[in-house]
């Protein structure tokens, strides 16, 4: 995972605090999650967020890499890319045993069947046609 304090760039990001004023920094801290758009199941997504958050409290996982504020974009060039595609990420969770581990075998068999389907009614259109398809969906 890319994990940062402070850099825009991230997918999860650790937002700065002020200086403790009339409440300390943990009342203002907070996550921001980047990744997630309009088309995600939200209670998918946050399910994920908490679960992926569980682990790393219990040590249930592999130690992210925290880049710092001012990282070099050589370095920011070593972070693993995101899947490019809808596919390509569906492919990426079921060869991830963590995160699969994570659900019901009829539920992560269900999300990933509804999400080839909505591929499929997508293939062969071209980009104004399929961006008028998800905007109807949406």
């Amino acid at each position: 995972m890319f994990l940062a304090e402070r850099n825009r760039e991230t997918l999860l990001r650790i937002c700065p605090t002020t200086e403790p004023g009339r409440s300390g920094p943990a009342a203002q801290f907070n996550l921001e999650y980047r990744a997630a758009d309009a088309t995600a199941n939200p209670w998918l997504a946050l399910t994920v967020l908490v679960r992926a958050g569980l682990a790393g409290v219990t040590g249930d996982h592999d130690e992210p890499t925290v880049w710092p504020e001012d990282t070099d974009p050589a370095r920011l060039s070593q972070a693993p890319p995101l899947p490019a595609t809808l596919d390509e990420a569906l492919e990426a969770l079921e060869k991830d045993h963590v995160v699969r581990s994570w659900f019901a075998p009829r539920l992560l068999a269900t999300h990933l069947s509804v999400k080839r389907s909505e591929l499929a009614q997508l293939d062969g259109l071209d980009d104004a046609a399929r961006i008028r398809k998800v905007r109807n969906v949406y």
